[in-house]
Order: C-alpha cells, then sequence, then structure tokens
C-alpha cells in the first residue's frame, strides 16, 4: 500500500517509546506499578491514590470478584459509575482475572440499562447504592445477576476522609439491600490470594456501548491488544513533548474508551501523576483558564475547547502541551486555547471502534491548515469510493482504518460487523481526502 505519512515518521518523529507486544492491560501496567510505587498514579474527586495503592486495591477487589462472585475467565462485569477513584482500579481488577469490563454511561436510562443487561449477560454490575434503588424492579427480574454496591462516602485508599458517622447513616439507609458492598469485598479479601489464571492479549477486555436509543446499541468489543496497541501508539507522537515532573490533566469520562484510553492510559504507562478532571469542572471559560494556569500538559475533547474564548491573559501560564481529542480545531481556535504563545496543540481523531485514536497531529510536525493529522505507528488508512475501492488523492471518500487498535466487532452480531470492519478494515463512516506528503483532512 502506499503509505506516504511514512516518511514523516523519519523526518521529525522518531520511535521514542518502544513496542511491547504479546501483553494485556493488566501485565503491561504491573511493571510501572513496582517501579513508582510511592507515586501518585492519579487524582479524582479530591482523592489520590498512589501505584501501590492502586495496585493493591486493584488485586483485593480481584480475590473477591473471583472467590466470592465467581467471575471466570470471559465473565462480564457491568461497570455503571460515574467518574470516580474506585472506577479504574475495578477496571484493573476485572481485567486481572480475565474478566470483561462493560462499560456503560453512569447517566443511562432504565430502558438502556436493562438493554445491556441482556445482551451481554453479566454475572455482576457495579453501581451507586442510590442507582441500585433505582434500578430495583429490573434488577428483580435478573435473579442470578450479582451486584456490588458504591457509596459517594467510600475512598480509596484509607476510607476515612469522611466522617464514620456519615458513613454508617448512608450504608443503614441500604442495609436491605442484598447486594455486595465494595468496601466489604475489600476487607473479605485481605490475606487471600488469587488463583492463577492464564490471560491473552487476544483476550476480550471490554464492551462499549454508547447512549443512543436502546434499540440502536451496538457494544464494541475491544481487545487487550486493542488498548495497549493505541497506548503505545499514542504515546510515540506525544511523548516527547513530556516532562519528568509533569502532572497531566484530563478532562475525561471515565467509562468511555475513546477518553480514558486518551486522556488516562497512556500517562499511566509513563508513570505519570494524571489529575482527572470531570467535564463539568471546566463548564466555563474561566475554569478551563484556570487549569491552564496549574497544569503543563492538558488533554481535552475539542468540542469544550471549541467554544473557549479568553477571559484573560494568565500572568503565570503553565501550558506548554495541549492535547486536543475527538476533532479538528481551526487554526483560529488553536490560537485562543493556546493564548497565542507558543503552546504546542497536539490533535487526535479516533472513536470507540478504534479504541480512541486513528490519526494525530505529531508534536514535532507541523501539519498544514485543515488536516486532521497522519495515521498513527502500525496504522494504514486508505479513502475509498462507495465499491471500496482506492481513489486518487485528493479526491473525497470514505476513510477506512486498519492496525492493531481496531475492534474485534460488534457484541453477538457476527453478522452486522461487516458493515463496520472489512478484512481487517474500519469503515469509518467519515468523509475525508488526503495529500501528496500523507496529511489526512475530513470534508463536512
Amino acid at each position: 500500500m502506499h503509505a506516504p505519512w511514512m516518511k514523516l515518521y523519519h523526518n521529525k518523529n522518531s520511535i521514542s517509546i518502544p513496542f511491547v507486544n504479546d501483553v494485556t492491560l493488566f501485565q503491561a501496567f504491573k511493571p510501572v506499578i513496582d517501579k513508582h510505587q510511592a507515586d501518585i498514579a492519579f487524582t479524582c474527586n479530591q482523592m489520590s491514590l498512589s501505584y501501590r495503592d492502586l495496585g493493591i486495591v486493584a488485586e483485593q477487589f480481584a480475590v473477591s470478584l473471583q472467590k466470592d462472585l465467581n467471575v471466570e475467565r470471559g465473565a462480564r462485569v457491568i461497570i455503571l459509575l460515574p467518574n470516580m477513584p474506585q472506577l479504574p482500579v475495578i477496571q484493573l481488577a476485572v481485567w486481572q482475572i480475565g474478566g470483561v469490563c462493560v462499560c456503560l454511561n453512569s447517566e443511562s436510562s432504565d430502558e438502556i440499562v436493562e438493554f445491556v443487561i441482556k445482551d451481554s449477560n453479566p454475572s455482576v454490575m457495579v453501581m451507586l447504592s442510590e442507582r441500585e434503588q433505582e434500578l430495583s424492579l429490573i434488577l428483580a427480574r435478573y435473579q442470578e445477576l450479582k451486584v456490588v454496591t458504591l457509596e459517594n462516602v467510600d475512598h480509596l485508599p484509607v476510607w476515612n476522609a469522611v466522617p464514620r458517622k456519615a458513613a454508617k447513616q448512608v450504608r443503614r439507609i441500604f442495609s436491605k439491600s442484598p447486594a455486595l458492598p465494595f468496601m466489604t469485598a475489600i476487607r473479605r479479601a485481605k490475606g487471600r490470594k488469587l488463583d492463577e489464571i492464564r490471560v491473552n492479549d487476544s483476550d476480550l477486555a471490554l464492551i462499549q456501548y454508547g447512549t443512543s436509543q436502546a434499540d440502536q446499541l451496538n457494544g464494541i468489543m475491544i481487545t487487550h491488544k486493542n488498548l495497549v496497541a493505541n497506548m503505545q501508539q499514542i504515546l510515540q507522537f506525544i511523548s516527547a513533548s513530556l516532562q519528568e515532573a509533569d502532572v497531566i490533566a484530563a478532562v475525561v469520562n471515565l467509562s468511555d474508551v475513546s477518553e480514558f484510553s486518551v486522556g488516562l492510559f497512556p500517562f499511566l504507562y509513563l508513570g505519570k501523576h494524571v489529575k482527572i478532571v470531570n467535564h463539568c469542572e471546566i463548564r466555563n471559560d474561566r475554569l478551563l483558564s484556570k487549569t491552564f494556569t496549574e497544569y503543563c500538559t492538558v488533554v481535552a475533547p475539542a468540542t469544550t475547547l471549541r467554544k473557549f474564548r479568553r477571559v484573560d491573559t494568565p500572568s503565570a501560564l503553565k501550558l506548554r502541551t495541549l492535547v486536543s481529542y475527538g476533532g479538528n480545531l481551526s487554526s483560529a481556535e488553536k490560537s485562543e486555547v493556546s493564548y497565542g504563545t507558543g503552546v504546542t496543540v497536539i490533535e487526535i481523531f479516533g472513536s470507540a471502534e478504534c479504541t480512541g485514536a486513528a490519526l494525530m497531529t505529531p508534536q514535532r510536525l507541523d501539519c498544514p491548515e485543515g488536516a486532521s493529522g497522519i495515521p498513527l505507528p502500525l496504522t494504514e488508512a486508505r479513502i475509498v469510493d462507495a465499491n471500496g475501492d482506492d481513489i486518487e488523492v485528493g479526491n473525497t471518500g470514505e476513510l477506512w482504518i486498519k492496525g492493531p487498535q481496531v475492534m474485534r466487532g460488534i457484541w453477538r452480531k457476527a453478522d452486522y460487523s461487516w458493515r463496520f470492519v472489512s478484512d481487517g478494515w474500519l469503515k469509518t463512516k467519515h468523509r475525508a481526502r488526503t495529500d501528496e506528503k500523507g496529511y489526512f483532512y475530513f470534508v463536512d
């Protein structure tokens, strides 16, 4: 295949992170956890968790899932939680024992939740206690489904940031529930060991559901290989912009693979401290501007950055690198969010179907105006006509992507997956064109 963008890799973008193959996501993170034990892994909702505690609590919950809830390799676990520090812990625990995380937005309607329960046939469902009460009628119809509940007063790792009296009062309200409290699961696991289980990189790691109407939902199947490859591919283009002491501010939804695979996992893989920012925390220009003054590297969705208008020019602007995901920014928008200074703006195009990233504008490459970037390392890209045949450079067609980050297919819809993937090629449904140098441009 003609791939002119390959010359751009070797022009200014030498590969800086060695690729690690044939490992699961947990296996990829294990050396990082061991190396950075005393360092902060992430901060979420004003609660920080070290790499050491991330590893310990994830293993404790993995023990409870395996021993108390009988979660086996390949079993599905629905995670219905808002952004909170327990969510990444639960994901790592599920993956450690070969389970499959079923990712669902915490604000999904009851109709969508029931559809996902039917479609994914989970062994366990994890949610807040108040949501369990709201879903009680639905849960009553699925007697074999085990439920784990969390309270907003549960904190990691010491669990005592909120007065014990308040915590006991909340737990008393929900004491009649048959669900297993997360705190109880952790306590039960202490002193017990996991049964050894073999998990492969080709195993399913997660199923991502969207927020559209229930009858239009598809479960996107993502493997461990997809997650690990996507994480490492992104770092090829971004690691050179990071410095040793950088704390990363990431505006992400932890229940959406197209966001946490871009804004969280790559930086944890480097042993960085990630400040997880909720979307509501940058709901206006002043709050976003404040983030720019506090962090050298910020990861945020293009939809938010497009709306940004400078409130004033901060006297102590720390922002050095801004990573925009989910869409393109115009030159005027880039100038606005970078305060017209030397801030580097890196753009990522992707979707859940390609685990978050397919095209990217490298940090050391000046892309032409309007370009969405070049394919990530190990990624092929084509512009095709309605018949799936390649078209001439400069003409508009559909963008197809092929690489290790492309999803396996659609859950329980093998006969439907061909609409999205053909011979490993992801049909993005996006109209685009390319130029002679290999830059790709989206066409409205």
